[in-house]
């Protein structure tokens, strides 16, 4: 949530969001590749 009403701030959290909810998911599938590989 933007604290100040800043566009740069709004733009800049909302790219926060999502980079963090790709590297979330990136982390998820490798976690998952490597888990299935062993059986």
């Amino acid at each position: 949530m933007c604290i100040k009403p800043d566009s740069n701030c709004c733009l800049w959290n909302m790219t926060k969001r999502l980079y963090d909810f790709t590297l979330t998911l990136l982390f998820v599938h490798f976690f998952e590749r490597a888990y299935s590989g062993y059986y």
